[in-house]
């Protein structure tokens, strides 16, 4: 098998919380090997008042892995509070077969992504 992009729902303005839990779960299941990347989408946008860029979340509720989605690792992951589901053929939730998202989508969202 290979790797492959999934999109993931989570709660919304907790995307960085819930990116951390997914690791550590990982980590402690020794899933680590299955799961290569986690990507919050951001966007860089300019505060004028301070003169500084910050990120801002381009696609809220969302977290893009590219992992080798074994039955445990999607079972771990929907197992993660603050983890609603992945994107299936018919939705959204943890009863959904997820449904790999094509590499030119997720090239687009994450185009403007800098972590």
């Amino acid at each position: 098998m290979k790797c492959q992009w999934y999109t993931l729902r989570v709660r919304g303005g907790q995307e960085e919380k819930i990116k951390d839990r997914i690791q550590d779960t990982i980590q402690q299941a020794k899933l680590h090997g299955y799961l290569t990347q986690i990507k919050v989408p951001y966007e860089k946008v300019l505060v004028k008042k301070e003169g500084k860029k910050e990120f801002r979340k381009r696609y809220m509720a969302f977290l893009f892995i590219y992992a080798i989605l074994t039955p445990k690792l999607k079972e771990t992951i929907n197992q993660v509070d603050g983890v609603l589901g992945f994107l299936g053929k018919t939705g959204w939730g943890p009863s959904q077969g997820p449904v790999p998202s094509k590499q030119r989508e997720i090239d687009r969202m994450l185009n403007k992504v800098e972590e």
